[in-house]
């Protein structure tokens, strides 16, 4: 037999044995032990990245329920010009009548800014700084209705002062519960940025919490990177559905889109307080601390993880009386745990004169319970 006769006769029965058991495959998998593979395919097309039709496309309904609410506000400051000598000369002054002499010694800057109309009766919510030192306040709401305004109190604490007009129809902002923003939520800042009027910026929350000494020891900010240029003080930064979750209060000069918004939780508060009381009420007890380190904390064996040293104790204040000295150590407050310098000046501020405050405190070895009872924080 011949080499090729030999290939073909291997050939075609090794194909044929090929052929059947792939037929069976298909046929009978489990059988021969094989899983059959099926493709799933979706129902409808998945959503890709960065298609249009994710979220929406526009925060026109936000804007238009929250506009109305947002007034532009220009505040007369009169500014004393320095006196000529020669109205000192009678000679010179024969010349003057008195009131053309007081109109050259006294000029007027106008500084603009925003407001939120939170309540139907005229109550407006805006920066201190805005209005600080006026003797005249106009306000132009909206829908282009101009109009005066009164200070009704202002809380040098948090930069915020509340106005009042007498204007009717007013549309009031709706609130949304600050504390649950969290960062990445889509924002938009509504302000009078310049004094140019009514303008819409967006955004988002870039950080909550932030703590700026400068601007306040007693909050905690939320940032975003939303434009607030001058002007946009006082003004109001809403959710994507139109809430009030802030008032617009500073920027950063050195670098663009860090911004900073009071919570409205806090500045609701503080409405109310002025409404009721003409005045921010705070607690006080009159001690300094500092945060001590984790090393710290740990070598002392106190048993807690964070805990602060008191620095100075004010001769004017309860904690002295109550018996609090310099190098006491805090480690609980009205029996928590303490978890920053923040959270017990807050502690400290919430509590109303006359209610008592209790901190655990450690003392050459010991552990002490002191209670003091708060007073009302001087003002400045």
């Amino acid at each position: 037999m011949s080499s090729k006769q030999s290939f073909f006769s291997y050939f075609w029965p090794t194909l044929c044995g090929l052929l059947i058991a792939a037929l069976l495959a298909l046929a009978i998998p489990e059988r021969l032990g094989l899983k059959q593979v099926q493709l799933l395919l979706p129902e409808e097309p998945t959503t890709q990245v960065g298609d249009t039709r994710v979220g929406p496309v526009s925060y026109s309904d936000a804007v238009r329920r929250a506009a109305p609410s947002v007034v532009s506000i220009y505040a007369s400051v009169p500014t004393p010009v320095a006196q000529n000598q020669l109205f000192d000369d009678p000679f010179f002054r024969s010349f003057f009548n008195n009131q053309n002499a007081q109109s050259m010694q006294e000029q007027r800057d106008i500084s603009s800014g925003a407001g939120v109309i939170i309540s139907n009766e005229g109550y407006i919510l805006t920066n201190r700084h805005i209005i600080e030192g006026a003797d005249e306040i106009g306000l132009v709401i909206a829908d282009g209705r101009q109009a005066s305004a009164q200070v009704v109190g202002v809380d040098s604490e948090t930069d915020l002062a509340v106005l009042i007009t007498d204007l009717e129809d007013l549309t009031a902002i709706s609130i949304a519960d600050s504390s649950s923003v969290e960062v990445g939520d889509i924002v938009l800042a509504i302000g009078n940025p310049f004094g140019q009027g009514q303008t819409v910026t967006q955004g988002i929350v870039s950080a909550t919490g932030r703590n700026l000494m400068q601007l306040s020891e007693y909050l905690n900010f939320l940032q975003t990177d939303a434009a607030i240029n001058e002007g946009n003080s006082g003004g109001a930064l809403i959710d994507a559905y139109g809430n009030l979750i802030g008032i617009n209060t500073a920027s950063t000069p050195a670098a663009e889109g860090i911004s900073f918004s009071i919570p409205a939780d806090i500045a609701i508060d503080v409405v109310r307080q002025i409404v009721e009381n003409g005045t921010v009420i705070r607690g006080w007890i009159g001690i300094s601390a500092g945060e001590l380190s984790t090393q710290d904390v740990q070598s002392l064996n106190l048993g807690v993880s964070k805990a602060m040293m008191v620095t100075q104790v004010d001769p004017r204040g309860p904690a002295l009386s109550a018996g609090m000295e310099p190098g006491d150590i805090l480690i609980s407050i009205n029996d928590g745990p303490l978890i920053d310098g923040r959270h017990v000046l807050e502690l400290i501020s919430d509590t109303k004169p006359g209610e008592l405050l209790s901190f655990g405190v450690f003392r050459e070895g010991r552990e002490l319970n002191i209670q003091i009872r708060a007073a009302l924080r001087p003002s400045e």
